[in-house]
């Protein structure tokens, strides 16, 4: 997992947020919306399991 300090970076958390919100609504897989926006998927589920809580993130699973 990534270090704590890069999930404080406010540019990093604001790219995500816009990228994990826009999937949420796209009714995509995880997958092929990262695949679509050429995004890493590992990177993409850090970034959930920060913003929105592990137990959340855990309820988007596929």
């Amino acid at each position: 997992m990534m270090s704590l300090k890069h999930f404080e970076n406010t540019a990093h958390r604001k790219y995500w947020s816009v990228h994990i919100e826009a999937w949420r609504q796209s009714g995509l897989s995880r997958s092929r919306y990262c695949r679509d926006h050429d995004l890493n998927r590992r990177t993409f589920s850090n970034w959930m399991i920060y913003l929105m809580g592990r137990e959340e993130a855990r309820k988007h699973e596929e």
